[in-house]
């Protein structure tokens, strides 16, 4: 019994962090993402053309782009291939480094917030003294 229960844990890890791996690729790919990530370029123009929408510049770059989990292991790769080597690397990081920021900013690390939660719940009120101390006793 005790090793079906440890299977079934094991197995409900899996889905979880399968889940987790999806919405990252998800997170990854947004325009929103995306879009920030052109803005965010040296040179934006390598993505976005004269004259051309936020939009369709986002879905040119999320249509090239090649976001996979990596079977067995935590990482996930972004890769992008283009008849122009120029702006490759650039672009791959700047879509990184704009997924995490907004991960960050949306529901991964908010430390601030998250830590005065954790304080409000874990703190407990303290009684106060119920009579004046005489003099020469300490209250703590």
């Amino acid at each position: 019994m005790e090793m079906l229960e440890v299977g079934k844990a094991v197995q409900q890890q899996a889905q979880d962090y399968s889940s987790f791996l999806r919405q990252q690729t998800y997170t990854i790919t947004r325009f929103d993402v995306l879009d920030r990530a052109i803005q965010r370029l040296p040179d934006p123009g390598v993505w976005k053309h004269p004259g051309e929408s936020s939009s369709r510049a986002a879905r040119r770059l999320q249509s090239a782009l090649q976001v996979e989990p990596v079977l067995g292991a935590y990482l996930i790769t972004v890769a992008l291939a283009g008849s122009e080597p120029e702006g490759l690397a650039e672009s791959v990081n700047a879509v990184v480094e704009s997924a995490l920021e907004v991960q960050r900013a949306e529901y991964i690390w908010a430390p601030e917030d998250r830590q005065r939660e954790q304080y409000e719940h874990r703190r407990v009120p303290v009684p106060r003294a119920r009579r004046e101390p005489n003099e020469g006793e300490q209250v703590c």
